[in-house]
């Protein structure tokens, strides 16, 4: 299905990674998605960046993660699910204070 969306001119494949050919492709896209489903989503992409992502790879998607997974956290009900969120928190947190993105810092801090 993703190789005829490729072909489409809708996705482009940069090496194992899709990504939309347009910002404006991303947003009709979403916008398909039912406004009360999103945040579920959101949760589903933030758990399968962490599944899939290498420890040496999470360095590099960690605020990506952190963001997809924080937009889903009221469906979560599993206490070791929240406690894996809070430390994914923590790292992003102490990392976007290593790069001077203190206002970043704090967002993923509190969360």
């Amino acid at each position: 299905v993703l190789e005829l969306i490729v072909e489409e001119g809708l996705l482009n494949k940069e090496g194992a990674e899709y990504k939309f050919a347009h910002d404006q492709i991303q947003l009709a896209a979403y916008s398909l998605i039912p406004s009360d489903k999103r945040d579920c989503v959101h949760l589903q992409i933030g758990s399968m960046i962490l599944k899939h992502a290498s420890e040496e790879k999470l360095g590099s998607v960690i605020f990506i993660a952190a963001d997809q997974l924080n937009r889903g956290t009221k469906f979560i009900i599993d206490e070791d699910q929240k406690l894996q969120i809070a430390k994914l928190n923590l790292r992003a947190g102490e990392k976007a204070m290593s790069l001077g993105t203190f206002w970043s810092a704090v967002t993923y801090l509190k969360s």
